[in-house]
């Protein structure tokens, strides 16, 4: 579980994370990233739509990309809102898929500290 002030949670913030943002793809997860002009840490949010599957697959999704992204957190720079938005072909992953392309599109999009 993510701490209250890693996470994302309103909808304007969502869509200015949308609609600002960069984005990286991979099959199975889409990287939304906006910077903010504070460097008060970073934020948070997953998406898994009806298109991912039914209910306990979504759930399934959001936990393994929680889990992964919480791994991830402390080498990540700070001043950024993320928005991990779940595809239909992450629900046939394990853990260390997620771990390893997450790990690949955090990189791509350079939000790992050792990259600045």
């Amino acid at each position: 579980m993510l701490n209250k002030a890693n996470r994302l949670k309103k909808t304007t913030d969502f869509n200015r994370v949308y609609k600002r943002g960069a984005y990286v793809v991979a099959r199975q997860m889409v990287i939304y990233y906006y910077p903010l002009f504070i460097d008060d840490g970073i934020r948070v949010g997953f998406v898994a739509s009806k298109k991912v599957g039914k209910s306990h697959q979504r759930n399934r999704c959001k936990r393994l990309l929680r889990e992964s992204m919480r791994q991830h957190l402390p080498n990540l720079v700070n001043g950024y809102d993320l928005v991990v938005v779940a595809r239909p072909p992450l629900k046939e992953d394990n853990f260390q898929t997620v771990y390893k392309v997450m790990s690949r599109l955090l990189r791509k999009a350079k939000l790992f500290q050792e990259q600045r």
